[in-house]
């Protein structure tokens, strides 16, 4: 899984809490997760919807190594999916176990409930 933000609380907290589930590569900005996508191949990449241009090549890299990559788009403001459930928005402030929810997978405990802004 690729996470890119350029926020450093936010790739800790994510990362801190998707790792029971997924090996979580961390990118603080486009140039960076290019060479990354460029050097691998993810099922997952969750970004945030800030970097609008470099998003749009992100996500077409990430397609040529993987058609089916799911895409979570962290926005600030609700989207909807596309109807083929490729990319899914949520919006900032969530919860980690939404983003665990649908990534596919369940918070074990729901007092470890944390909110990521």
């Amino acid at each position: 899984m690729l996470l890119v933000d350029p926020d450093p609380l936010l790739r800790w907290s994510v990362e801190t809490h998707l790792h029971q589930w997924f090996d979580v590569v961390a990118a603080a900005n486009p140039k960076d997760a290019l060479a990354r996508l460029r050097n691998s191949r993810f099922e997952t990449i969750i970004l945030t919807a800030a970097m609008e241009g470099p998003m749009r090549d992100m996500e077409a890299e990430a397609r040529v190594r993987n058609k089916n990559v799911k895409i979570v788009r962290l926005t600030t403001e609700g989207r909807r999916a596309r109807a083929d459930g490729s990319v899914v928005s949520l919006e900032k402030p969530f919860r980690l176990e939404a983003l665990a929810e649908i990534l596919g997978v369940r918070a074990l405990d729901a007092r470890e409930s944390r909110h990521v802004r």
